[in-house]
């Protein structure tokens, strides 16, 4: 699974690289949904390796971390700490009503997202959107 659909380099980012047309979709969803001021639940499914390649390209907690020694893959990363039975990835957006600024969460297993924020562990969604639309574009 390291190698074949995650962050392993020896796939030279093939694999992370393969989940930006669905990274792209879940930003280009949110900021509908934003737009249209509605409550609204998306919803996708894919299998464990669409997952993986996911995570990695989002760079959750140490999900994404790159070894190249294979006697060791086991110490940097784990398929069932990924991917675990019913392993989803969810980001839960909150809004007050007098406020412009849209928060997001990463909600089944709480991890930290590689950008800086002032209201650990939420994020404000401009941070978001801005650090991950930059990703898609390198």
């Amino acid at each position: 699974n390291f190698v074949c659909d995650g962050p392993a380099p020896i796939n030279n980012g093939i694999m992370t690289a393969s989940a930006k047309p669905l990274l792209e979709n879940i930003l280009d969803s949110a900021d509908e949904v934003i737009k249209s001021g509605n409550n609204t639940a998306t919803l996708r499914f894919g299998h464990d390796g669409n997952i993986i390649s996911l995570v990695a390209l989002l760079q959750l907690g140490d999900m994404w971390k790159a070894e190249t020694n294979p006697d060791k893959f086991y110490e940097a990363w784990c398929n069932f700490k990924v991917t675990p039975m019913a392993a989803n990835v969810q980001m839960v957006f909150f809004k007050k009503e007098a406020s412009e600024d849209i928060i997001v969460k990463h909600c089944e297993k709480e991890v930290n997202l590689p950008i800086e924020t002032d209201i650990a562990p939420f994020y404000h969604w401009k941070d978001v959107e801005a650090y991950y639309r930059n990703l898609l574009n390198k």
